[in-house]
């Protein structure tokens, strides 16, 4: 899902993520070119866009997983809708999306996890259960974690949604 052109005024090479487009706008630029110009990229950009919005992945989970499903759901219940939820992100693939490939992610960049999470919400799924476990304690651990063997254990299972990691925080003199 990246794709590089040569750009035409001095024939260097952009590469942009297919999916930044869509955060890029109409008439933004990268490296003094406007990638929308280009009808490869902008045809490419369409088509995976539309596979993720309209009749993607994230569409054919919302009647399972969705906000409409988890009305009425206890706390244990959404709960475990959601642990749910993440085991089939995972296994699409789309967990860990800018994570690195030898933890289990997609070794994508940001701006691709930021678009999925934007189309997530709007489909209200029990994700933000994971989101201090994925987003603070884990990566840490998978950047300074020393025994690799148990760091890529606990990355696969907070990815899965076996594990929920919090993050707690004392204050020296604080009186914790």
């Amino acid at each position: 899902s990246v794709m590089k052109w040569r750009k035409p005024a001095d024939q260097s090479l952009v590469t942009v993520s297919c999916l930044d487009r869509r955060l890029l706008g109409r008439n933004a630029m990268v490296n003094g070119f406007r990638p929308q110009q280009s009808s490869v990229f902008s045809a490419s950009c369409s088509a995976i866009c539309a596979s993720i919005t309209s009749c993607g992945w994230l569409q054919s989970m919302a009647p399972t997983f969705g906000r409409d499903a988890r009305k009425g759901l206890s706390e244990a219940d959404d709960l475990a809708l959601g642990r749910r939820y993440q085991k089939a992100k995972f296994d699409a693939g789309y967990a860990g999306i800018n994570w690195p490939v030898e933890y289990g992610g997609q070794g994508l960049g940001h701006l691709e996890k930021v678009t999925f999470d934007a189309e997530e919400m709007k489909h209200g799924f029990p994700s933000f259960y994971f989101g201090i476990s994925l987003g603070m304690p884990v990566p840490v651990l998978m950047q300074f974690g020393s025994d690799k063997e148990f760091v890529k254990e606990r990355v696969l299972k907070a990815l899965q949604g076996e594990e929920i990691w919090c993050q707690l925080f004392s204050e020296p003199s604080g009186g914790s």
